[in-house]
Parts: C-alpha cells; structure tokens; sequence
C-alpha cells in the first residue's frame, strides 16, 4: 500500500472518530437524523479526496506523490474516495461501542 493510499484511510478513520468523540461536535452529529449524519460524512469524504485532486491539479508539492491531474487521476480520485470511506466505515464497526453503556 502507498503512502497516499495510508493517508486518505487515516484521513476517513480520522473523521469516524473526530465526529464520534470531540465534544461538542460529536453532540451536534448525533443530534442529526440518520440520513443527515451519512450525507454529512459524505461531503466530508467527498472533500477529503476532493483536496486530494485539487492539490495535484494546483501543482502543490508535498511529500508524497499525487495522482496526474489528467483522467487517470480521475480514477486515483476514485480510489481515494472508496479507501477513506473503507477507513470510516472500519473506525466506525470497531469504536462505535467505546463509552456506550450496554
């Protein structure tokens, strides 16, 4: 797996737990229907690889190496979209229990 494959999974686990336990946000997340809480996490997914092919078409440079700004970019953009959602929907299955009375 790639650094940037890592990356976009940390990112999509990352949101899985930002929304579940940062006070304040996780209240206001829970607050929300289900359909609203899954197009929320939607958008911010989206976003996630969003930022991933903006910044490789705005030719900003970091560390690791981002897919072509071209249509198999396209494709990385996909990938990037089904790994960070693969990486909250994992965060999500094995923490959604942690401080919930039974």
């Amino acid at each position: 797996m790639e650094l940037q494959q890592m990356i976009v999974m940390a990112a999509g686990a990352l949101l899985s737990l930002l929304f579940a336990y940062v006070p304040g946000l996780s209240g206001w997340y829970e607050g929300k229907d289900s359909q609203t809480k899954q197009l929320v996490m939607l958008a911010c997914l989206a976003a996630v690889s969003a930022g991933m092919a903006g910044a490789s078409c705005a030719g900003v440079s970091l560390s690791v190496s981002l897919p072509a700004c071209d249509q198999g970019g396209l494709t990385a953009l996909v990938e990037a979209f089904v790994l960070a959602t693969l990486g909250n929907v994992a965060t999500y299955a094995t923490t959604k229990y942690i401080g919930k009375h039974a």
